[in-house]
């Protein structure tokens, strides 16, 4: 067989002198030649996506719409371990790591209808998804690289449908959780509310101590 045909094509079946298999993006294109009775050879592709390819499509695409967070890092410093070690730091804030290509992100983050998060994903990434509370995930992220000491680039973040800058990203680690930002508001705004309700209780008892003060004054005059 020739160098470069495709194993199971023509040239086993039939003896005839096969077009080379091409390999582009995620799919495996089959390019078979078939003798025709009418003249030269017919050539034809068929696009097939492999299996695997389609399964890692689905889970980044299932990742990417159910998040609310992704930080977008540089994983070539870090060894098989550090990777382990860094997904399990961060299961306790729910945040996933996902080692990405391009091109499958690009695709996923289409198909999950958040195109623009495909613009943090800049050659080898580690992907960290997070669901729910925003802030937690980021926090555990750069406490884990900067308490372990590891050489990691950040190259962006996305959140709740903004693509984040890295300056962007690491002043999301100094930010309370959403839960105390949530009860700081609230107690904010409640603060006014508790003085003006004092106040009016304030006036309505001594509006009240007026009525019955005049009270008595009519009734000593009669």
């Amino acid at each position: 067989m020739p160098k470069g045909a495709c194993r199971g094509s023509d040239w086993h079946t039939h003896g005839v002198a096969p077009f080379p298999c091409h390999r582009a993006g995620i799919f495996v294109s089959l390019a078979n030649a078939r003798p025709s009775l009418e003249g030269p050879f017919t050539h034809r592709e068929v696009a097939m996506p492999t299996p695997r390819k389609v399964a890692m499509l689905a889970e980044i695409q299932d990742l990417m719409a159910r998040s609310s967070i992704a930080i977008s890092a540089d994983y070539r410093g870090l060894t098989v371990a550090q990777i382990t070690e860094l997904r399990r730091a961060l299961r306790a804030s729910g945040a996933e790591v996902k080692v990405v290509k391009n091109t499958l992100a690009a695709m996923a983050a289409k198909a999950a209808g958040r195109e623009n998060m495909a613009e943090i994903v800049t050659g080898p990434t580690a992907l960290t998804v997070g669901f729910g509370d925003p802030i937690a995930p980021v926090k555990a992220f750069t406490e884990h690289i900067r308490a372990r000491r590891l050489a990691v680039v950040i190259h962006g973040g996305w959140m709740e449908g903004k693509v984040l800058t890295a300056a962007e990203v690491e002043s999301l680690a100094t930010m309370p959780p959403k839960e105390q930002l949530l009860a700081d508001v609230i107690g904010k705004l409640q603060s006014p509310l508790y003085n003006f309700a004092g106040l009016l209780q304030a006036s309505i008892r001594n509006f009240a101590g007026l009525i019955e003060s005049r009270a008595s004054q009519l009734e000593g005059a009669a």
